[in-house]
């Protein structure tokens, strides 16, 4: 790989010298010492490794040939970590890298075994957890190494997870403006990963088990289209724009079925039942078989697509993308925001076809479901939730349409005949 290189820490010395590996990611470098040493008269600046062919010195042939292969095996072994990364769709900080390469290389103590970080790297490598919770494990690993040398703290073990290290660490997070949803996460991390260190019987600590070492969190506003919205989005004429016309679809099937875009190039013939107005499948995220009855636009769109749909794009395109449509609907509504950065609170106003995103959809689906008083237990068993208070939580439903749905009930009619109650 062009970015890996060994290079000499003092190529103009007369004596040996170390020899360093060099790895440079996101405008970031990782030199690492590899142990060897050389005279630069020995060494080959071009191919980055010593000279081998050397003639009347047996000894000193052999001693080159033997750093090559330990220069080898460096490049081998970085090379496998970045693939391993690569597979796993995690980006790695320099701090990952180094510590995959230790373990290679610099042997850990038995002391050492059980330090708390190593136990998360471990973890992050073993855990089958799906690739974006392993991207949120490293995010907070990453950040606890930022605040260690912050803070400059030395031998940072499983007996620093206390409650004077959880009210530092949230000071730290919300000096450094985090959102309260964020640090939530990484406390919620902090927790998993000495739950599992404590099963694996490396520490006895319990005091991360206290009420006051709490994951906090907000709840936060994110919109959903109303019945309206979609429709004016499945009626643009896209003809001359293939690409939103495909995203377009996409994205009005995940609002009309409730299924994550992950679950919708899954879509064949075979999983369409009952007279074509079933969708029957098993989803990727939950392993769970969920029947969907089908709207009718859904159909429209799997029959003009002869029931093979376009391929999904990364979410970042289909975000923008999303975006884009809304603002070609006219989705222009105002929508404020509010939320907690660094222990204070930020307002801000968006135009609601800025907010759209992949998730808008199965958040219209559930609301719009809601809003049609189709009971709630009915629409768990599509999007998977599991507690009727969660899935409350995942309903998005504004003042307005909820002062308007209550209109429709007796109490407000002038029709309601009530008992009087004594």
């Amino acid at each position: 790989m062009s970015d890996i290189k060994f290079i000499l820490k003092e190529p103009n010395s007369k004596q040996e010298t170390i020899i360093f590996l060099i790895y440079r990611n996101n405008y970031k470098r990782l030199k690492y010492s590899t142990g060897e040493n050389i005279k630069p008269e020995f060494w080959n600046f071009k191919t980055q490794r010593t000279i081998e062919n050397i003639t009347g010195d047996s000894i000193l042939k052999e001693k080159n040939k033997s750093i090559n292969t330990q220069l080898n095996r460096y490049y081998n072994k970085l090379t496998e970590i970045l693939t391993d990364f690569k597979k796993q769709n995690i980006t790695p900080g320099i701090d990952l890298i180094k510590k995959e390469l230790d373990r290679e290389f610099k042997k850990n103590t038995p002391n050492e075994k059980l330090n708390f970080l190593n136990s998360i790297l471990e973890f992050i490598k073993t855990t089958n957890k799906k690739v974006r919770t392993k991207q949120s494990y490293e995010s907070t690993y990453n950040h606890l190494l930022k605040y260690i040398e912050f803070r400059n703290i030395k031998n940072f073990n499983f007996e620093n997870i206390n409650l004077d290290f959880y009210d530092d660490f949230v000071r730290y997070l919300n000096e450094n403006l985090f959102s309260v949803n964020t640090i939530g996460k990484h406390i919620k991390n902090i927790k998993v990963f000495m739950n599992d260190s404590k099963e694996k019987k490396l520490h006895t600590n319990t005091e991360y088990l206290s009420k006051r070492f709490k994951t906090v969190e907000e709840e936060t506003e994110s919109i959903y289209l109303t019945e309206e919205e979609l429709n004016r989005l499945y009626n643009l004429d896209l003809s001359n724009n293939k690409r939103l016309e495909k995203v377009r679809d996409l994205f009005i099937i995940g609002c009309r079925t409730g299924l994550r875009f992950s679950d919708l190039t899954q879509i064949t013939p075979e999983n369409i039942i009952y007279n074509g107005q079933i969708i029957k499948i098993k989803t990727i995220k939950t392993d769970e078989l969920v029947n969907i009855p089908l709207h009718w636009t859904a159909k429209e769109i799997l029959i003009k697509y002869n029931y093979d749909l376009p391929r999904t794009i990364s979410n970042q395109k289909m975000n923008d993308y999303l975006k884009e449509l809304g603002k070609l609907a006219e989705i222009n509504e105002t929508f404020n925001t509010s939320i907690t950065k660094g222990g204070f609170r930020i307002d801000k106003n968006y135009k609601k076809h800025e907010l759209i995103t992949v998730h808008t959809a199965r958040r219209s689906f559930a609301t719009n479901m809601y809003l049609q008083d189709i009971p709630s237990i009915s629409i768990m068993k599509i999007t998977g939730h599991r507690t009727e208070k969660s899935f409350l939580r995942y309903i998005k439903i504004s003042q307005e349409d909820n002062a308007k749905k209550l209109l429709l009930h007796p109490y407000f009619t002038k029709q309601a005949n009530f008992k009087v109650v004594i």
